[in-house]
């Protein structure tokens, strides 16, 4: 089920407000509150702190972009659309310094104010999944590909294979990919965080991926790795197997 958009609306203006509720309801906006000033309007967002503000210019008491530079100014960035009667050049001017998302001039129409919503959805969906991301701590891991560098989330890879015949190294992805690098295993390695190690000379693995480690039944006191996303049958030396317990014990604390 899609998450809703919490939405604040400052707007003075009985009708046009319930206009915008009703247009609000019917994308199936949260609405969180509505105010008529613009001191109101900083209170409400700094209580409940909405995802996006609906925005009229002629608030009572203190005027919108007024207000707005307030809750700016104190380190909040929150999505914005202007729903405004004015087209004042010196206003249209604002909104592309107060990074709007959209400046819709009254009167307003579902359609217009439809995309408007669209637009600021996709940009909050955006924001929110960068938050993500820097949360996971992302680490990129630079490579040699084609005669170019090129950059790897270390969490898209599965494993790295030594391919002595063609002195290459062939990345696993977990998107089904095979990238094959002139970048040495050991070059690898040392860009990649705890998680990745090395089981064995001609590979590295990520233990994320890891699905089971069992016995190899032709080599005594060594092991066999099993993957997800990626059929190699990777061999863990005996001597390496404190360097698996390590990845494990990592993840387990985590």
């Amino acid at each position: 089920m899609e998450e809703k958009l919490t939405v604040l609306i400052a707007e003075d203006d009985p009708i046009q407000r319930d206009k915008l509720l009703l247009y609000a309801d019917k994308m199936n906006l949260d609405i969180i509150g509505t105010v008529s000033s613009g001191t109101r309007l900083i209170n409400e967002y700094l209580e409940h702190r909405p995802d996006l503000v609906l925005l009229d210019i002629g608030l009572e008491k203190l005027d919108g972009i007024s207000a707005f530079k307030a809750i700016t100014e104190q380190g909040f960035r929150p999505q914005m659309i202007f729903v405004t009667g004015s087209s004042n050049p010196y206003h249209l001017l604002m909104g592309y310094e107060l990074d709007s998302v959209d400046y819709i001039t009254k009167p307003v129409n579902f359609e217009r104010f439809e995309r408007a919503i669209s637009k600021a959805k996709k940009n909050i969906l955006s924001e929110k999944l960068m938050a993500t991301l820097n949360d996971k701590k992302i680490n990129m891991i630079t490579v040699k590909y084609k005669k170019r560098t090129i950059t790897l989330n270390e969490d898209q890879i599965v494993c790295a294979e030594k391919v002595s015949i063609i002195k290459q190294i062939r990345i696993y992805t977990v998107d089904g990919r095979i990238i094959e690098t002139t970048t040495p295993l050991s070059k690898i390695l040392e860009q990649c965080t705890e998680y990745v190690f090395c089981p064995h000379r001609s590979y590295l693995v990520n233990y994320k991926y890891i699905t089971s480690v069992v016995p190899d039944d032709f080599i005594a006191g060594n092991y066999i790795i099993n993957l997800l996303h990626c059929d190699l049958k990777v061999q863990l030396y005996r001597n390496n197997y404190d360097r698996y317990l390590a990845c494990k014990n990592l993840v387990l604390n985590d």
